[in-house]
């Protein structure tokens, strides 16, 4: 696919870009400007927080001697902070080392909260709390005071080790590399949200469990190969290929003893009379279903979804299914003026 809206096309069913803008389009304004605000507030004040942690963290810095802007440089402010509490200046490469860069932050909180007098219980804010515990030390009247002693010239064997695990990085990240070259060569399976590099089929970058490349076809939200079915790349347990069939929807997915909506299986059906109408609908000798729950009050025999997805009443009320006796919108019976379309 050579756009992003062919590859929407192509991964989500029409009926379903349909069914998402009809919802849509009944959210009210004052919910969507609510939400606006909302998040706009949370980013302004999570700017804030940022913003007041950095200028605290420049008080520190000028505190204990040194320049502010030092606070706002990266891994460069962590040097800082190891010549301030008297630490080994090639602590700085833990800061690359996973797991243990966390150990390194913990031991580096709790000197800095040492040079400026403060006990274990304040390393513990400064951890969690940063937002208030950090402009206590700087804009409140803690003193530097390092009464640390001075870090310990790097030895010989400390000096190797690093050097073996620098090696060790270096060659793990050209191997890596070589496998990005790989990863790279990705391509999509069927114009679907599978993907595969020859070996294993992945889906939203997870390896998709047993897969076999070769014989993988995506087959609306569901996928097959020879020897397995999958739901949105996990393995539907016990469930053949061979016996397996999907509704045109792509919702549902069936087999002689079971149906299953979104990979859910749904109790109670009565498989030899299961057929799917379309748009999320579907139904059996005694019941019709909605996105896999049973809808009340309707017709079996004269149940149909609405062929274009959705329907228009007398009244101008939207629908999208209907019986002799009543119409439906998302399995719920259309009262005349509650779902009335804009416009008409």
């Amino acid at each position: 696919m050579n756009t992003f809206s062919q590859l929407a096309q192509a991964t989500m069913p029409l009926s379903t870009l349909t069914a998402a803008a009809r919802e849509a389009a009944q959210i009210s304004p004052s919910v969507i400007v609510g939400v606006i605000v909302l998040v706009l507030v949370g980013a302004v004040v999570l700017v804030a927080l940022i913003t007041l942690i950095v200028v605290a963290q420049w008080k520190i810095y000028k505190k204990a001697g040194y320049p502010g802007w030092a606070a706002i440089v990266p891994f460069y402010n962590s040097v800082i902070q190891l010549r301030m509490t008297n630490l080994p200046l090639w602590w700085v490469v833990l800061l690359f080392v996973p797991i243990v860069n966390i150990v390194f932050f913990v031991l580096l909180t709790r000197r800095l909260a040492g040079v400026f007098s403060k006990g274990p219980w304040f390393t513990v804010g400064l951890i969690f709390l940063p937002f208030i515990f950090y402009p206590i030390l700087g804009f409140g009247r803690a003193l530097y005071h390092n009464g640390y002693p001075p870090a310990r010239p790097m030895s010989e064997e400390v000096k190797w080790a690093l050097i073996a695990a620098l090696t060790f990085v270096l060659i793990e990240s050209l191997m890596m590399g070589g496998g990005d070259s790989k990863h790279h060569a990705l391509t999509f399976i069927a114009d679907s949200t599978y993907v595969t590099d020859g070996e294993y089929v992945y889906y939203n970058d997870t390896i998709v469990p047993l897969a076999d490349p070769d014989s993988f076809v995506p087959n609306g939200y569901y996928a097959n190969d020879m020897h397995h079915v999958y739901f949105e790349g996990q393995l539907l347990a016990d469930v053949s290929p061979r016996d397996f069939t999907v509704s045109p929807d792509g919702m549902y997915g069936y087999t002689s003893s079971a149906v299953y909506y979104f990979g859910d299986l749904i109790a109670g059906v009565d498989v030899g009379s299961f057929q799917p109408l379309g748009i999320g609908y579907a139904k059996d000798a005694k019941h019709v279903y909605i996105h896999g729950e049973p809808v009340k009050n309707a017709d079996v025999e004269s149940f149909s979804a609405a062929p274009e997805g959705y329907g228009i009443t007398k009244a101008g009320d939207y629908y999208d299914a209907q019986d002799v006796h009543h119409y439906f919108y998302y399995g719920e019976v259309v009262k005349p003026g509650s779902n009335q379309a804009v416009g008409e």
